[in-house]
């Protein structure tokens, strides 16, 4: 997620938009004190990044869907 927000704030949006969708198709599991795997999701936090680089490129269509389908409540 830290490499496509460094990508997006470059100014770079193709790459950054393919590293967004990186992060929403595998969310990241990081390990627990207790040797379980806790899902670190940033799922909603990618996609909505996603969303402003789909809207600054004038697909507001392609953004509202990428909104609607991962940053539900």
């Amino acid at each position: 997620m830290l490499f496509s927000r460094i990508l997006h704030q470059l100014g770079m949006y193709g790459l950054a938009a393919i590293e967004y969708k990186k992060v929403i198709s595998s969310p990241v599991t990081l390990p627990t004190d207790d040797n379980d795997a806790e899902k670190f999701d940033l799922t909603k936090e990618a996609a909505f990044n996603l969303s402003l680089i789909y809207r600054q490129s004038g697909n507001k269509d392609l953004a509202f869907a990428v909104v609607s389908k991962y940053c539900r409540i």
